[in-house]
């Protein structure tokens, strides 16, 4: 009786460890912030659908993006709120990653990041279908309680920027 209570135990356990491992990796794109391969593509979508691009230049391992991605761009996809009215990327620098640019290059992510020039992780870039920036990009990120704020703000600018050019 003792040993099948003890495997009942631990296979209960081992079932309770596999489903928060299997909930902490789950791959729902849903509240994921994706990782931009292809801008050129991107842009084809941009110009289509009438959503500018919100464009996070990240670093892997940067707190600061880590907490920006978790308090803000995470909420924002998991609300449905923003889906009609921009598009939301990554573009991580620091892992060697390969992309295609606004003009259909094949570039290193740093090298694009250069392109905007770009010193300090987190930015978040507004753009148009052509790579163009429609508002001041947001650098950096200090007080996060005010932070969505500042990025509602320079969304809703983008749009009437991207509408009306």
């Amino acid at each position: 009786m003792l040993n099948t209570t003890r495997s009942l135990i631990i296979t209960i356990a081992l079932l309770a460890l596999g489903y928060a491992y299997a909930a902490a990796h789950s791959d729902d794109h849903n509240n994921q912030v994706i990782q931009a391969t292809n801008l050129m593509l991107l842009s084809e979508e941009v110009t289509s659908s009438t959503r500018p691009i919100l464009l996070l230049i990240s670093r892997k391992g940067c707190p600061h993006c880590i907490l920006l991605k978790n308090e803000i761009l995470h909420p924002m996809l998991i609300s449905g709120e923003y889906a009609e009215k921009i598009i939301i990327r990554e573009i991580i620098i620091n892992t060697g990653s390969m992309l295609i640019d606004f003009n259909g290059k094949k570039t290193h992510a740093s090298n694009l990041a250069d392109s905007y020039n770009i010193k300090v992780t987190p930015t978040l870039l507004f753009l148009g279908p052509k790579g163009e920036e429609l508002v001041d990009r947001i650098v950096g990120i200090n007080t996060i309680e005010l932070f969505s704020y500042y990025v509602d703000q320079a969304i809703d600018r983008a749009i009437l920027n991207f509408k009306s050019p």
